[in-house]
């Protein structure tokens, strides 16, 4: 959390992580060798799991999506490769939950599966063994490799924000994931302002026009699905404004929320409305929307002239929709379209996952958006123009 008392961009010990190193190659040692809790499978154990992944019929595609995220973000790259495949993993996991459980009862060092267990957990164990699968056909490859990649991060860098010196390789893990991998400042920079409230608001405008979009009020440094959507060309200017404002929670100090710095600052159109879960505002077409992204969504929709129906009923089912009133965001012919905007709230990830499973169980096309998926919404419904 960021306070008047913490100036840093991103509040972490830099020196701890260069004395230890946030990665080394003895971690990608430990790591290939299968030391992390899975030394007990065999040979045997792998070919089992290897028989089920292979009736997902893209093993060796997902093989080389995972090489492709190890070239680019070396020992973080699980996190990456987890982001990038989520929906079509899911969706097979879900479409046979018994003979998943069937492998983590008969594969995973956890022990057995059981009911009150959620299909999320189920998934994560899942994941761990399709990494490990990989991990395990791939070792000699991936350690050449991995060494590349940390012999590049080894390179020492000038951060362009607090001129101090840093290795890539000494970040830690959850700064590197959240900040979506981007590697041009050091993230600890000494630099944060806190204006009063008039200067404030000009700040906050300066902030949002440098991201190109209005984020959301979970925006930080640290935050993935908010960096994902950032312009690398914008990235330190952008950085650099948050630096002016203070950061996030020094906004929510002054004005106490977000949007009520957005609305000072002139930053929001008319007829937006703050909700207890988000903002309410309308698309161009007309439509009401429950958030910022879903409104981009729409007039994303609405400028590529694709013809679409807000807020469809999802069909009825006595275990996954008994009173019929689940709803998508979007409907385009006989697709459903939703946007999981809540992901990582345990309640929201569990409706998310019992409407993935509907969608299976009744045989409908159900595409789910999530906020790390906005910046690439072209590629995910260009299918439709």
């Amino acid at each position: 959390m960021f306070s008047k008392k913490d100036t840093h961009l991103v509040d972490f010990d830099a020196s701890l992580y260069e004395k230890y190193g946030g990665c080394s190659i003895f971690i990608i040692e430990e790591r290939l060798t299968l030391s992390l809790g899975f030394n007990s499978l065999k040979q045997e154990d792998f070919e089992g799991i290897r028989r089920y992944f292979s009736e997902m019929g893209q093993l060796e595609n997902l093989t080389l999506k995972f090489k492709e995220n190890l070239i680019k973000h070396g020992l973080f790259c699980e996190k990456f490769f987890l982001k990038n495949i989520r929906q079509e993993l899911v969706e097979f996991i879900l479409a046979n939950i018994s003979k998943a459980k069937e492998v983590i009862d008969k594969y995973h060092q956890h022990g057995k599966y059981n009911e009150p267990l959620a299909k999320d957990l189920a998934i994560a164990w899942i994941e761990q063994l399709l990494i490990e699968l990989i991990l395990f056909e791939n070792q000699q490859e991936f350690m050449e490799i991995s060494k590349n990649w940390l012999e590049k991060t080894s390179v020492r860098q000038i951060c362009p924000i607090c001129r101090r010196e840093y290795r890539v390789r000494d970040f830690p893990y959850w700064v590197y994931y959240g900040s979506n991998g981007f590697t041009g400042c050091c993230f600890n920079c000494d630099v944060m302002e806190f204006p009063e409230k008039e200067l404030l608001s000009v700040r906050v405008k300066n902030f949002v026009d440098s991201c190109g979009f209005i984020p959301n009020s979970d925006l930080s440094p640290i935050n993935n699905s908010f960096m994902s959507r950032v312009n690398k060309g914008k990235m330190i200017p952008m950085l650099i404004n948050y630096t002016k404002m203070g950061g996030i929670e020094h906004v929510k100090e002054i004005f106490k929320t977000w949007f009520e710095a957005l609305v000072y600052s002139g930053v929001l159109q008319e007829g937006v409305q703050v909700l207890s879960r988000g903002i309410r505002c309308i698309a161009e077409d007309g439509h009401v929307c429950n958030s910022l992204d879903e409104m981009n969504i729409d007039n994303w929709l609405f400028h590529n002239k694709i013809k679409h129906s807000k807020e469809p009923f999802y069909p009825q089912d006595d275990e996954f929709n008994k009173s019929g009133k689940r709803r998508a965001d979007w409907l385009i012919g006989d697709t459903y379209i939703e946007y999981f905007g809540l992901k990582g709230e345990n309640f929201y990830d569990q409706k998310t996952l019992e409407k993935f499973s509907l969608a299976d169980k009744k045989g409908f096309k159900l595409i789910g958006i999530f906020p790390e998926d906005i910046p690439n919404i072209e590629n995910i419904l260009s299918v439709f123009k």
